[in-house]
């Protein structure tokens, strides 16, 4: 178990709109199955129509080094299909979770990648086969606790890539702005670590936000916990719920990187596009539904994965904040 959340958003049409039933009759021999109607045949293999779609994008790119050994590979096409993407090693499947996301497929391993190791990224799709080979970074291999100085970390959301919702990934890299994690954990058993994490501002704890008592998973040098639903800084404020965070403590022990953050983002301050009543209205062109908030549940949340998050070492305690403190802060507004 590694403590990571994860989301399967699985392509579904509009009211009103032909359904994408699973063709029962279609081939079974570890081929990618087509799914849907609208082929105008009767036959169990539809006919050969040539390549319909365009691959946008491969994450890693061919020939990537230093590739962060539980990363997410990643692809984007121009058209929803029936895909498979998968992690290719020494003529067998490595064990993977595969996800749709609308245009975006991403699969997550079961287990963490070798350090040092060289993978194949392997998309089977309608447009035939694509291959590309990446080789994993020193990240991964487990460290001596003892170099790790105060098991503190600052990490910073800049040059932190947005994966979900990848069409606003603008508008969130813009929310997140100069804000970051202070993490102050302290290893209690060979699984486990206590201690408090506080989001930061400019590199500073952020007094107008409560900090986090957390119990975190650890399987060295891999850190996970869940946080706190939260309302972070901004004019139209950044609302997260159902919160995790996970990054690797790198060889050296000075530093992390492979950050992840996973949430629900509410996305119903966000300014809609032009032509657009909401968000989620421009997201459900994607083939991305927002769903239920927590709380209150309204219809406006939708998966938020932030990627690449990197930090150094903080020996600076976390100081702990409470949501009295918070109130009685003047510098904090409502």
């Amino acid at each position: 178990m590694f403590g990571l959340s994860f989301w399967l958003v699985l392509a579904c049409q509009s009211p009103g709109e032909d359904s994408l039933d699973d063709d029962s009759g279609a081939v079974t021999d570890g081929t990618p199955t087509w799914w849907g109607q609208g082929w105008d045949t009767d036959e169990t293999e539809p006919p050969d129509r040539g390549c319909q779609n365009v691959l946008e994008w491969m994450w890693p790119v061919d020939g990537a080094t230093g590739v962060y050994n539980r990363a997410f590979p990643e692809v984007h096409i121009a058209e929803v299909e029936p895909a498979v993407l998968g992690i290719y090693d020494e003529g067998q499947w490595f064990d993977t979770i595969l996800y749709m996301t609308g245009t975006r497929i991403h699969v997550a391993p079961i287990a963490p990648m070798r350090p040092n190791y060289t993978y194949t990224l392997d998309l089977d799709w309608t447009c035939g086969n694509e291959r590309i080979q990446f080789t994993t970074g020193t990240t991964g291999t487990p460290i001596n606790v003892g170099d790790t100085p105060n098991h503190g970390w600052a990490l910073s959301f800049a040059g932190a890539t947005v994966r979900e919702p990848g069409w606003y990934a603008d508008e969130v890299t813009r929310q997140l702005d100069d804000l970051g994690l202070l993490m102050d954990l302290t290893l209690y058993s060979d699984l486990n670590m206590s201690g408090r994490i506080a989001w930061s501002s400019g590199g500073d704890q952020d007094r107008c936000q409560p900090s986090m008592d957390v119990d975190a998973m650890w399987s060295n040098p891999y850190v996970s916990t869940p946080l706190e639903d939260v309302g972070l800084s901004d004019e139209e404020g950044l609302r997260l719920h159902d919160v995790s965070f996970a990054a690797s403590v790198t060889a050296d022990g000075r530093s992390m990187e492979g950050g992840r953050l996973q949430a629900m983002v509410d996305t119903r301050d966000w300014p809609a596009p032009d032509g657009y009543v909401s968000v989620c209205e421009a997201l459900a062109e994607h083939y991305v539904w927002c769903r239920e908030c927590p709380g209150d549940g309204y219809e406006a949340c939708t998966p938020l994965r932030v990627e690449q998050v990197t930090g150094s070492a903080s020996p600076a305690p976390v100081e702990r904040v409470t949501a009295s403190d918070v109130s009685a802060n003047p510098t904090c507004s409502d």
